[in-house]
């Protein structure tokens, strides 16, 4: 069973930053910061 990962308020602030920068380039974005596009989703709720 694989661990939950909380992720810090800035760590979530910045990857949707970076979503804005990139024009909104989600595979990008987590590609560049080692996450699945669904946490990227779900951290930005």
């Amino acid at each position: 069973m694989k661990k939950k990962v909380d992720y810090t308020k800035e760590f979530k602030v910045q990857d949707c930053e970076l979503v804005l920068k990139d024009g909104g380039k989600v595979k990008t974005v987590v590609e560049k910061m080692c996450i699945s596009n669904v946490m990227l989703y779900d951290k930005a709720r």
